[in-house]
């Protein structure tokens, strides 16, 4: 809340939630917290009286001018926010908070004083039982399982969680945090559980047979601690230091799942966030009422839906949650429960809110920030208004803003953009071979895939009847997967003398091959398939560091290999007896894993032996190995000058193995190479001309991390003049045709070219057209009857903006 508002108590939902397939989402605490300290703290207010104020001064206020206002008016320095040049005080407990923000505006060399407002975590929750028949699909209702086969995250791209903080041992966040800050002292461990829960739904692991489904799987979460309050209660200039830590440490996106925010102080946090090319999104709160607050243009304002009807093709529409606050600062829109939660395993409440919204939207940004790191936010923030499903009015309106997120609409956006890459990926059948024969009804398939872009999605083999193999094993390195394979059988019960499958392989960019697998069956003389079994590790044995892992595994003419693999990930296979191996648990994540072997005979019968699940827990520090990798930058030079598209290359070397190598300009991630040579380019006109820091950073198999860093001075021509555009369709003044689709058309032009023209309706935006000759087609079904204007707005490359003349038209 500003300061100018009168607080409120707030219904807090400290709210955790998880996805069971595609269906409710649930999150299970495993431990930390119990079921009678929560329902302590669902209701409440600040615990703190607010006693502190925000002040930015001017450029040219000296630093005697600061300390002479700071004894003047005896206020005390609680922290400095550099980035954006303002002081956070507290204030005398003798002193009128109103009465001293007057007379401080007065001084000379300060641009604003503001009250630092405690705002609460926008959660509520009905305090009721809850039963699985309350739960409803969120993930399916916006659409992003569809884009989960298109990409499912990026690691480099980073959403920083601005909240109570989160449960780093919490099994679903494994392997996903990256280190963190309090702007509150000490740690980021929770002081209430409503960060954890709210990192769940942006990017916890997912597709793990396990509990959680949430948006963005393989991005990072940031977690910022900004309350060391029990309830939740946060002071806005501790979210601000927040997003300024979060963006110069890496951040991509900020989720801040807290009440409606405006302070100056908090805005001019998020601008910074997103001049560093992030976006940031904040609640609309749970009143129920117009927030009163005009747009603020470097937040992304989520209001909460609910679900409506089911649809014949199995999607969900939606409705306004009855308690989603809604105004003029709503951007879009995105599902807000009913969520569950459980503590210490037992159901306790049914939990909803905008809180819950707002990480679905940051989860989604992220997404497309993975798919194309070239987009810039202000093109990532359009494809999600221009992309989100129109509720309510027609165009934007205070409920929904553009509409529902809609992921699926994103990415046809996305697809429908020149992205460089038609290249798809390859496969090579290695096993049964072309024109071979199998003698057993079970199949072990084999095939090597590639892509030219390293990244690609699980690929498939179907039968003709739609049914998928399932995968075995999966080699990283070489690229080989195997599937289990089941003949299909003629009518007679046994399998079919030739029977066609087929694997699909398809790369982030939607590149897909598609090659049959043509089996010829001849029953064998050895249809006995080899009996294995793992004997070392021991089930539910904790390891770390190298381990031997053996099997035993006998066959009735002989086995030919034994494949070890852990879930579904190759880690070794051995030809001869012993079947035993050592494996450097090292160059995986610390988590669970089932160790299974599957063992073949010559004959290509083949088995899958039981499996035993085992806890890979290694300390930070290796005991194996720890020396570093080398690393230089061999291009570009120390202190050279650099424009335009910038190439670099990177030399490092480890005496084990590369993992990889990624490289930051700035705070801006340019992305990660996993092979050499190690190669990245960057388009520097998205940064003003100036002197930055690259830094290159490699990581070897074993953990060990190595950096350096070189300086650079970007020197680009400045474009500064902006397009020129008309509109030349519909004419001023005129009526619009009976038909609900006009084509609004314009004439422009810029020295540069442009690249996006957006149409205005009543001064709201309507949607964006990003190709030549930027026809928009316009629907004016839901318009109202009398006068309308529009107008169009044209983008150069360097972000120079022209408008047309205001066109008026009658329907």
């Amino acid at each position: 809340m500003r300061g100018d508002m009168k607080l409120k108590n707030k219904i807090l939902i400290p709210v955790l939630i998880i996805g069971i397939a595609l269906l409710g989402y649930v999150i299970y605490l495993q431990g930390g917290f119990s079921a009678e300290s929560e329902q302590t703290i669902l209701r409440g207010k600040p615990i703190k009286e607010q006693r502190q104020i925000m002040v930015k001064y001017s450029p040219e206020t000296s630093k005697s001018k600061k300390l002479s206002i700071e004894k003047k008016y005896k206020v005390t320095l609680r922290k400095e926010l550099s980035e954006i040049k303002t002081r956070v005080y507290n204030i005398p407990a003798n002193s009128n908070p109103t009465a001293l923000i007057s007379a401080l505006s007065r001084e000379t060399g300060i641009e604003y004083v503001e009250q630092d407002s405690l705002v609460s975590a926008a959660d509520i929750n009905p305090n009721d039982p809850i039963y699985a028949n309350r739960q409803h699909s969120l993930y399916k209702q916006v659409l992003v399982n569809r884009v989960w086969d298109i990409t499912t995250g990026d690691p480099n791209v980073i959403i920083a969680i601005l909240d109570t903080g989160i449960l780093s041992s919490h099994k679903e966040l494994q392997g996903r945090l990256v280190s963190g800050y309090s702007a509150v002292g000490g740690n980021t461990e929770p002081v209430h559980y409503h960060g954890t829960a709210v990192a769940g739904y942006a990017a916890a692991n997912t597709n793990n047979n396990s509990m959680i489904a949430s948006g963005c799987w393989e991005c990072k979460i940031m977690p910022i601690r900004v309350t060391d309050e029990s309830n939740g209660w946060a002071y806005e200039s501790d979210i601000a230091d927040g997003l300024i830590w979060a963006s110069n440490h890496g951040a991509r996106v900020a989720n801040v799942s807290y009440s409606p925010l405006d302070s100056s102080t908090l805005l001019n946090a998020a601008k910074y966030f997103y001049d560093r090319n992030g976006l940031v999104v904040s609640s609309a709160g749970n009143d129920n009422t117009d927030t009163g607050l005009s747009d603020t243009p470097y937040l992304i304002t989520t209001s909460a839906t609910s679900a409506g009807e089911s649809r014949s093709d199995g999607t969900v529409s939606s409705i306004k949650a009855n308690y989603s606050s809604y105004g003029r600062n709503v951007d879009v829109a995105a599902p807000g429960g009913d969520a569950t939660l459980y503590i210490d395993g037992e159901i306790t409440y049914s939990l909803t809110g905008t809180s819950l919204s707002t990480p679905r939207v940051a989860g989604l940004i992220a997404l497309i920030m993975s798919y194309d790191p070239t987009l810039s936010q202000s093109e990532i923030e359009n494809i999600i208004k221009k992309s989100a499903e129109d509720y309510g009015d027609a165009g934007w309106d205070p409920i929904f803003g553009f509409g529902e997120i809609d992921a699926e609409q994103a990415f046809i956006i996305l697809g429908q953009t020149p992205i460089g890459d038609s290249t798809p990926p390859t496969v090579q059948i290695v096993s049964p071979t072309a024109g071979s024969t199998v003698g057993s009804s079970r199949v072990s398939v084999k095939a090597i895939i590639k892509d030219n872009s390293g990244a690609f999605n699980l690929p498939t083999l179907r039968k003709s009847d739609g049914t998928i193999a399932k995968i075995i094993s999966v080699n990283k390195v070489t690229g080989e997967y195997i599937w289990d394979l089941f003949l299909t059988n003629g009518s007679n019960g046994a399998p079919l003398p030739t029977s066609t499958y087929k694997i699909e392989a398809k790369d982030f960019r939607l590149n897909s091959t598609f090659t049959d697998v043509v089996i010829n069956y001849v029953k064998s003389s050895d249809s006995t398939a080899p009996t294995v079994s793992v004997t070392t590790p021991l089930s539910d044995a904790t390891i770390s560091g190298i381990v031997k892992v053996s099997a035993s595994a006998t066959d009735n003419v002989g086995v030919s290999t034994v494949i070890f693999t852990a879930g579904s990930s190759y880690i070794g296979e051995v030809s001869t007896a012993p079947y035993e191996f050592n494996w450097n648990t090292e160059t995986i994540d610390n988590s669970t894993y089932d160790i299974s072997a599957i063992a073949y005979d010559s004959s290509g019968n083949f088995n899958i032996g039981k499996s035993y699940r085992v806890v890979v827990k290694n300390s930070s520090t290796s005991s194996t190995d720890t020396t570093p990798p080398t690393i230089s930058l061999s291009s570009p030079t120390n202190g050279s000058t650099v424009s335009g598209t910038l190439s670099i290359s990177v030399n490092a070397s480890d005496n084990v193995g590369i993992k990889e190598v990624y490289t930051v300009l700035d705070g801006t991630n340019l992305g990660t190479d996993t092979s050499s040579p190690y190669s990245f380019s960057y388009d520097t006109k998205q940064k003003p001309n100036g002197t930055y820091s690259l830094q290159a950073t490699a990581i070897d198999t074993s953990g060990n991390i190595s950096s350096t860093t070189i300086s650079v001075t970007i020197s680009n021509t400045l474009d500064i003049q902006a397009p020129t555009i008309t509109i030349t369709s519909p004419a001023n003044n005129s009526t619009l045709p009976k038909s609900p689709n006009v084509k609004v058309t314009s004439t422009y032009s810029d020295n540069t070219g442009v690249v996006r023209v957006d149409l205005y309706v009543d001064n709201a935006f309507y949607v964006s057209s990003y190709s030549e000759p930027f026809t928009i087609s316009w629907n004016t079904k839901k318009l109202t009857r009398g006068t309308h204007t529009i107008q169009l707005k044209a983008y150069d490359a360097a972000g120079n903006v022209g408008t047309s003349q205001t066109v008026t038209v009658i329907k």
